[in-house]
């Protein structure tokens, strides 16, 4: 009977069929699976985000920190004088009447002359990019240095050489990249080529010609030929820094305003073009092309953009800007 039952077609084809329940995975396994993976993201979430921020609030604190013309905490300027980033350090602090106390609370009393730089032998020159960066450069020959205003934090300018030909050259490594200058002499200034190269492979990022006008650096008596109104604020929530810096230069007959916007990071400075002054009202147009259009209103001894925030005028003439302010560093690559 067993025997029989064994030889039977349709148990044999029954016995070796597989049930369709067991090719897959059912309903509730998948839920499961979704549920598990759900609570483990709600738990890991957090903790990723946490950590991005926090890397992006230190990369905007070091940016704020680089600021060096201002400090994080009230804007203001910087009360000391030795900062191993200056170029060349030189007093900047505001003045102040002797203080008699000062002795006591072991603070140093200022006299009225201290903020006031001493003169610096070098050439000044101004001008811009084909696609309309602002430059305006200090180089000193003697030294063989030199500084570029940059926003955030100037650039240091090494290996500055002028031959018998007037030819002027510099280098200005940084960020794994290597700026180059090289200037022919003109009846008002130079005209030159400045080269990006990538230090790790020696390929070119890009070229741009520069022309540029020099003129020498005021008396500091006379250091008034510069405005700078700014106003940068970091944002903690984002992770970012917002404002932006205008800056006003009249070198005789020639005048310029810089333009740098902060949205996350600092983009600029750039030459304002179309500049119109209609009473109060300051607009131009600034950025690679197509240019955007920018207007801000004098109130009072500041400025307002057009987004209601109030950009603050701050003092220090060009020294301020370009001498004390913070600069990055030379090193090896020329």
């Amino acid at each position: 009977m067993q025997r029989a039952v064994r030889d039977r077609p349709d148990v044999r084809e029954t016995r070796g069929m597989r049930s369709p329940h067991r090719s897959g995975f059912t309903l509730i396994e998948i839920l499961v699976v979704i549920v598990v993976i759900a609570v483990l993201a709600s738990m890991v979430a957090p903790n990723v985000f946490k950590h991005v921020g926090e890397g992006k609030n230190v990369t905007a604190r070091s940016q704020i920190e680089a600021l060096g013309a201002y400090r994080f905490d009230t804007g203001a300027h910087p009360t000391t004088t030795q900062d191993p980033g200056a170029l060349w350090p030189t007093p900047v602090q505001d003045a102040r009447p002797a203080d008699p106390s000062a002795r006591n609370s072991g603070r140093t009393a200022m006299s009225p002359d201290a903020k006031r730089p001493q003169a610096q032998s070098g050439v000044l020159y101004y001008g811009a990019t084909a696609i309309g960066r602002g430059w305006l450069v200090y180089l000193d020959f003697e030294r063989g240095e030199g500084v570029r205003y940059a926003p955030a934090r100037n650039l240091g300018l090494c290996h500055v050489r002028r031959d018998s030909a007037g030819t002027v050259s510099w280098s200005s490594p940084g960020g794994g990249e290597v700026e180059r200058f090289e200037g022919k002499p003109t009846p008002t200034g130079l005209n030159g080529v400045v080269t990006i190269t990538r230090l790790a492979t020696g390929s070119i990022v890009r070229t741009s010609e520069v022309r540029l006008n020099t003129t020498s650096l005021p008396a500091a008596s006379a250091d008034t030929v510069s405005d700078l109104y700014s106003n940068v604020n970091y944002v903690e929530r984002a992770g970012d820094l917002t404002g932006a810096e205008i800056v006003f230069l009249e070198f005789g007959k020639d005048s310029l305003v810089f333009v740098t916007m902060y949205e996350g990071r600092p983009d600029g400075p750039w030459v304002m073009t179309d500049v119109k002054w209609s009473g109060d009202t300051l607009s131009g147009a600034y950025g690679s092309p197509p240019p955007s259009r920018i207007s801000f209103v004098r109130d009072g001894n500041a400025l307002r953009d057009r987004w209601d925030r109030l950009i603050n005028k701050r003092s220090g003439g060009l020294r301020g800007l370009l001498l004390a302010r913070r600069h990055t560093p030379c090193s090896d690559p020329r």
